[in-house]
């Protein structure tokens, strides 16, 4: 037949209304990154898992929210119960059924925030007293809401009031100049991470560009803040970013592995290996870890990072937190913006995060920040022209105030202590390299033939091979000290894992 393609199947079509139809919300309300194994940005399972974490989290989500999220999500997966495995039927699915997955999930899980205000045409005689769509979010150049930003502003060189933010990145300004300043990654197709992000895929939505020059929120209730693709977070102050990036959030920002499986961000320092090191340096945040004293166990970790201070002249932003704040949420005290200029920045300052294994968080924890002198960029003289002296000086003050306000942060400082308590004990306590030497000794005992496996006897036998061994007397001090319960059930259990 001509104009048909052979053989043709016409799609099925469910003729009943959505509130007439089985509801499956009950059944996947609850299931988390739906796509097993942490799937990277390039395929569609990370999309779907980062769209899908949102929509299980929205507060207050509608029957009709609960209903086309399920239909979507059935759309892709099959099963009775979790764990739901993908339909057999999916593979062959084209770009444009992706894409209407991820747009669905997009629109329920997300709230669109235009660029520029769309234009509105005039209402048809015949539609006078009907209810209008409300208007959307839209982004604002900052000089038209200064007041309700609530920005810290200098006073220029001219009397005018100059805008400003803060943003923390692990990029330096060199970095910067070859990125064209803070651009996102929705909005980078010039650059290799577009791609790496599938952003320039038929079946992602943000390769449309009604999406791609668009912010979005994240409206569940876990986040309540910028969505990571298409919005440049800043902050209204100095002291509340330093954190960023949050290296102990493994899903998004520190998602380094160990060959064991295991998110190095949850894994106890004294059980890394060389080659854990050696992931975690090679991961985009450059994770480097300290070992104290030099040569001996890993003591914590330390990523370089660097706050920038710009101005927000000629620069697009929306009032995040004001937003969520209506909305009855707790947010952080950050704005979004559409892209930050290379030429609006104006102060570097490097600096050093400390992160530890907290054995009572069972992940790293941030406990300490070392800050270096302030760097104008691209040069002092530069920064007078654009500001002016006073102002500079103004920005300096404001920076070194900051820089106070966040070493004496509470989460960091309650950190330290911990720090230092942990420090206390891991010297009562047994390294990963005296553990092993323990457990080695205890396999060979325990093979020896005729071998009392009591724990008097076990730790008599290994304490004579320790000494044997030229073993410290420090290290004899904590191998006296472990009690019968850690013998049996750290000690022979880690033995028994030896090869």
């Amino acid at each position: 037949m001509i104009g048909k393609v052979q053989p043709y199947t016409p799609p099925k079509i469910n003729q009943l209304p959505p509130n007439y139809r089985e509801n499956k919300w009950a059944l996947v309300r609850e299931v988390q990154a739906p796509f097993a194994g942490d799937p990277p940005p390039r395929e569609f399972g990370f999309w779907f898992n980062y769209f899908w974490d949102e929509v299980i989290r929205l507060p207050n989500i509608t029957p009709l929210q609960q209903q086309k999220a399920a239909e979507t999500f059935f759309s892709v997966f099959q099963g009775q119960q979790a764990p739901f495995t993908v339909r057999p039927d999916f593979a062959g699915r084209d770009d444009a059924f992706k894409e209407n997955v991820l747009r669905q999930l997009l629109l329920i899980g997300f709230r669109r925030v235009a660029l520029e205000m769309p234009r509105l045409t005039q209402r048809a005689a015949g539609l006078q007293g009907q209810k209008l769509a409300p208007p959307p979010l839209v982004a604002n150049d900052v000089f038209a809401q200064l007041q309700e930003l609530n920005l810290e502003q200098l006073v220029g060189k001219r009397g005018e009031a100059v805008p400003i933010a803060f943003r923390a990145d692990g990029r330096c300004y060199e970095e910067l100049c070859q990125h064209k300043g803070f651009r996102t990654r929705a909005r980078s197709k010039d650059s290799p991470i577009h791609s790496i992000y599938a952003l320039d895929r038929p079946w992602n939505p943000f390769s449309n560009p009604v999406y791609s020059n668009s912010l979005f929120l994240r409206l569940g209730s876990k986040n309540a803040d910028n969505c990571l693709q298409t919005v440049i977070s800043i902050g209204a102050e100095f002291a509340g970013i330093t954190h960023f990036p949050i290296l102990s959030d493994c899903a998004l920002v520190f998602q380094a592995k160990s060959a064991d499986g295991r998110f190095l961000a949850l894994k106890p320092l004294d059980e890394w290996t060389p080659q854990d090191e050696n992931i975690a340096k090679s991961h985009s945040q450059k994770v480097r870890a300290v070992r104290l004293p030099a040569g001996g166990e890993i003591d914590h970790l330390e990523k370089d990072n660097y706050i920038y201070a710009f101005h927000l002249r000629n620069v697009k932003v929306f009032n995040t937190r004001e937003y969520f704040t209506r909305r009855g949420d707790t947010p952080f005290n950050e704005r979004g913006a559409a892209e930050i200029p290379l030429e609006n920045l104006l102060a570097e300052v490097h600096f050093v995060q400390k992160w530890f294994y907290s054995p009572d968080d069972r992940q790293i924890m941030l406990y300490e920040l070392v800050f270096d002198p302030i760097r104008w960029v691209p040069s002092q003289p530069y920064v007078d022209v654009v500001i002016g002296e006073k102002a500079r000086l103004d920005l300096e003050a404001k920076i070194l105030a900051e820089i106070g306000r966040a070493r004496a942060r509470r989460e960091i400082t309650v950190e330290m202590t911990k720090y230092v308590a942990f420090q206390a004990q891991k010297a009562r306590m047994l390294s990963g390299t005296e553990r092993q030497k323990v457990c080695r000794a205890l396999k060979t005992y325990l093979n020896t033939p005729g071998a009392v496996k009591t724990t008097r006897a076990e730790k008599a036998a290994v304490r004579l091979a320790l000494v044997g061994d030229g073993a410290s007397p420090a290290f004899l001090a904590k191998f006296d000290a472990i009690d019968p319960g850690d013998w049996n059930e750290k000690i022979r259990s880690e033995t028994r894992k030896l090869a």
